[in-house]
């Protein structure tokens, strides 16, 4: 492994158990979560748009350089976008090394580790395979020690209120099945009968109302049968004064049916767990433009922290891959592309001083004269960078 721990957290991580990786699974199939892991996905594998790459293997070896270039044409990109994604998903991600071209693909599912690195394989054999550390590459992100030696996932902050937000979207729904539809009131006259007998009547009364039509395929002839509503969506009431008609009054529904603000309380919560500005996710429409920058310098900030794993990743990848090639004592470095936010935040700061000192200098009195002088504002407020 490319990283190691010192002996007493290593011994303190053999004791805790697995995470239970079936919850992500559930995560995954809610749309936002989804999203969250292309987002991430995305971002943590930018292409640099001056190479066209990924990333760039600097080694001295030409063999290296070979074997890489050999990996990349059988289709690597897509193991590296499938690593990627399951390590956000769950944590962490194992590439086993099948003879000497061949990457076998490994969900931490199917896998655990014991005290002396080994990788123990159960993928629905009937017998484990226990695979040496030279025999395959995990990829792992390493940020909470509670989790250790296995990953942490970037969806872990976000499993209790992604519970909450469940739940509530679903009560919601049921509320709005039974509160919000339209209801009828149908008042039916039973003249001098008896409350058993009126019983009797309205209920058959509402049985006739309620059936459709319908023609049998089997015997071509008429049926009758129960429509899609039921009792609880109308309501049959006898009345028995004199002089009273059968009438339908409408019933109408719940009015808050459009209150969402717990909602929108839960799913707050939710983005601020996972890092991701709600505005990526198409979930903020007024959000201004500094409190954008630094959502973004935050999430940029995360994606960068999780490169440096698929970084440190891709270097033990292919050292063993180049040893299982017969290159001995192979030196490989990877650089992955990441924009710098804070080059780009300090540009944007630049361009506001020097537009502010420019609207500064043009302000004039009723006379014409400058309200500052130039050279004076620069000074005061521009050095060295707006000079």
């Amino acid at each position: 492994m490319f990283f190691k721990w010192d002996k007493e957290v290593r011994n303190l991580s053999r004791k805790l158990p697995k995470p239970k990786l079936s919850e992500y699974d559930k995560m995954a199939e809610y749309p936002y979560v989804y999203s969250a892991l292309l987002l991430y996905t995305e971002e943590i594998l930018q292409v640099n748009p001056d190479t066209g790459r990924i990333y760039e293997v600097e080694t001295d070896n030409k063999r290296v350089n070979d074997l890489v270039a050999r990996l990349e044409d059988s289709g690597f990109e897509t193991t590296l976008n499938i690593a990627v994604f399951n390590a956000c998903k769950y944590g962490e991600f194992a590439v086993v090394f099948d003879g000497k071209d061949s990457l076998r693909l490994i969900s931490p599912k199917n896998y655990e580790l014991d005290s002396e690195g080994k990788l123990i394989v159960k993928e629905g054999r009937s017998e484990r395979e226990t695979l040496e550390p030279e025999m395959y590459s995990r990829l792992a992100f390493l940020t909470d020690i509670e989790d250790q030696p296995y990953g942490t996932s970037v969806l872990k902050p976000a499993r209790r209120v992604w519970k909450n937000l469940k739940l509530l979207e679903e009560s919601l729904l049921v509320y709005r099945l039974t509160r919000a539809p339209q209801r009828y009131a149908f008042y039916i006259y039973v003249g001098d009968k008896t409350p058993e007998e009126a019983l009797d009547y309205v209920n058959q009364l509402r049985m006739d109302i309620k059936r459709r039509r319908l023609i049998d395929e089997r015997t071509g002839e008429l049926r009758r049968e129960p429509g899609f509503l039921s009792i609880e969506d109308d309501f049959f009431i006898p009345v028995w004064e004199e002089g009273k008609e059968t009438r339908i009054d409408v019933l109408s529904g719940a009015s808050n049916v459009a209150d969402i603000a717990d909602v929108e309380y839960f799913l707050s919560q939710f983005f601020g767990a996972l890092r991701i500005p709600k505005a990526y996710m198409g979930n903020e429409y007024d959000v201004n433009r500094a409190t954008l920058v630094m959502q973004d310098v935050r999430f940029a900030r995360t994606i960068k922290r999780l490169q440096k794993f698929v970084q440190g990743w891709l270097e033990d990848l292919f050292t063993k891959f180049a040893m299982r090639n017969g290159i001995e004592e192979p030196s490989v470095r990877v650089k992955m592309f990441f924009p710098n936010i804070d080059d780009a935040m300090r540009l944007e700061y630049l361009m506001n001083k020097a537009d502010l000192i420019d609207r500064m200098s043009n302000l004039r009195d009723a006379e014409g004269n400058p309200l500052f002088d130039r050279s004076e504002l620069k000074s005061m407020w521009g050095g060295e960078d707006a000079r």
